[in-house]
């Protein structure tokens, strides 16, 4: 096989990234039709087909696998020889992008984010914000270098760090339940604002003691519902459900009108100011500790720049704990 087959491979795993030819195209600011022209050629060059035009998204055709896992490994070669270059010099430079959901991308990065640039103002970096779906497979595809979300990353080839701690809670609105339940189990803004730990009572309720509520509920991809999903399992009652959203901070909206009962995550509620109306409860057998981590690819290579992100990301939090504001970093 004469030629450089390597050298386009930039253009089939964009196309593997984004499912289409012209999509791909886009991605890559080049005509459909000479994106096409271009992968053709190289399946010529190769003898066989790499993509079955049958599928849509397309698919890998056996060579198409070798060749993207070839390809993937010839990337990750580039950028260990760019970084080793970088690395000869303590001026730390080049670029990083992170995915994360709502929450991370509009609360918990931008202070870190302030500081890292402070300190390393060469460094490009870019945000995505990202579903929690959908991050494992922008890591795997390489489309993410790191994910800041929980750390219930279950594919084995993703590894991750834990930052902090954070408690799913019930958000209930007031009027949904006896004001002898909101006195003796919930606990107000101001007191998960001060962190729901050891500072703080103890004050669980079983699930089944809101059985007859209304539930927000978000849809089986999201993280927060595959924890909870087992709570009603084991409580034995199928929740009447009032509305299904896709994300965390929806079912608390809807929550704060008055819908029903919505699952959310402490650090939603301190960032997202103070409500009126809506008490928050420790439900018993919640799937705890819940803890915010930052992933990446463990089989890609980890240059120093993303080394030393996360390394500094840990350090921020554990600063933050350490000042009492673990959840509010």
């Amino acid at each position: 096989m004469e030629g450089l087959m390597f050298t386009i491979s930039d253009y089939v795993l964009s196309v593997v990234a984004n499912g289409t030819i012209s999509q791909a195209a886009r991605q890559l600011h080049l005509s459909q039709p000479a994106l096409s022209v271009a992968i053709k050629k190289l399946e010529t060059q190769i003898g066989q087909p790499l993509f079955d035009r049958s599928t849509t998204p397309l698919t890998l055709t056996p060579a198409g696998e070798l060749y993207v896992a070839k390809a993937r490994q010839i990337t990750l070669l580039e950028q260990s020889f760019r970084d080793e270059l970088v690395n000869a010099d303590e001026h730390l430079t080049g670029s990083l992008t992170i995915g994360g959901a709502f929450i991370s991308v509009a609360y918990l990065l931008p202070p870190v984010l302030r500081q890292f640039h402070d300190r390393y103002p060469d460094v490009e970096l870019t945000l995505l914000e990202t579903p929690f779906p959908e991050l494992t497979r922008r890591l795997l595809d390489q489309q993410v270098d790191l994910g800041v979300d929980a750390d219930r990353f279950l594919h084995p080839k993703i590894d991750a760090v834990q930052l902090f701690e954070n408690h799913i809670l019930l958000a209930v609105p007031d009027e949904l339940v006896p004001q002898s339940v909101v006195t003796t189990f919930g606990y107000s803004y101001d007191e998960v604002l001060a962190g729901i730990d050891e500072r703080l009572p103890i004050r669980r309720l079983e699930l089944t003691s809101f059985a007859s509520l209304p539930f927000i509920l978000m849809l089986p991809a999201n993280e927060i519902s595959q924890r909870t999903a087992g709570m009603f399992a084991a409580a034995k009652f199928h929740p009447q459900v009032a509305m299904t959203v896709n994300q965390q901070m929806s079912a608390y909206e809807f929550a704060q009108q008055g819908w029903g009962a919505a699952f959310v995550t402490n650090t939603l509620i301190q960032y997202s100011g103070e409500v009126d109306g809506l008490h928050f409860y420790q439900v018993a057998g919640a799937d705890q500790p819940r803890y915010v981590a930052v992933a990446f690819n463990k089989q890609r290579y980890q240059s120093k720049l993303q080394r030393t992100f996360v390394e500094f990301l840990v350090q921020y939090y554990r600063h933050q704990i350490d000042d009492g504001a673990a959840g509010q970093a």
